[in-house]
């Protein structure tokens, strides 16, 4: 049993490798280094506590405000010390977490956004790995699919409804992340099916 209440940031966590791989533990919208504190060990926890042998982070592991298309705050971090700050913070979830696929999100993107409207081409850019320098238990994409569930970000995606709304078009288990203001389980049922969206 681990306990957390009082747990300094120095504290080092081990992984925990013996879960059930149907069950799977779904990391937040992190946004780091803007991250709420203890994420990582309320995620460890209840990757344990049901036991959790596959790891999802849903997107936005990377908030990269410093290069967004939104007004930038004059006293706010620069995009390099962002940069930095948020490669250190994911070095303590490779460590606790080491394989883990990540969604691409909004947030994620914006590196590639950013270039293409600045004509880099993509052979010019480095992947998702190595911009994060991750281990190779870590991989990007925009979506996974884990015993016939669709995890994606949700980009696009907005509202009460969003989950459901993306069932419904794929007909399958959703679990998205990128509502902040919304959370919950939805179902759609028809004569044929049964489906849920988180």
């Amino acid at each position: 049993v681990l306990v957390i209440e009082g747990m300094s940031k120095n504290v080092k966590l081990k992984p925990y490798l013996k879960g059930d791989k149907d069950n799977v533990l779904v990391i937040p919208d992190t946004h780091f280094p803007f991250e709420k504190e203890g994420i990582l060990e309320h995620c460890r926890i209840m990757q344990e506590k049901y036991n959790c042998g596959s790891v999802v982070n849903i997107g936005d592991e990377a908030d990269l405000c410093a290069i967004s298309d939104y007004e930038k705050d004059p006293d706010g971090k620069s995009a390099g010390d962002e940069y930095e700050m948020a490669k250190q913070a994911l070095k303590r979830w490779y460590e606790v977490f080491p394989n883990t696929k990540v969604c691409i999100g909004n947030h994620s993107s914006r590196i590639f956004r950013l270039s293409r409207s600045s004509g880099l081409p993509k052979k010019m850019l480095k992947s998702y790995e190595e911009i994060w320098e991750a281990p190779k238990g870590w991989k990007w994409s925009e979506s996974w699919e884990i015993k016939g569930v669709h995890y994606t970000h949700g980009t696009g995606l907005s509202g009460a409804g969003a989950g459901i709304k993306l069932a419904k078009q794929y007909r399958q288990n959703c679990v998205i992340g990128h509502v902040h203001s919304e959370a919950g389980i939805q179902y759609s049922a028809s004569k044929k099916d049964l489906i849920w969206a988180l």
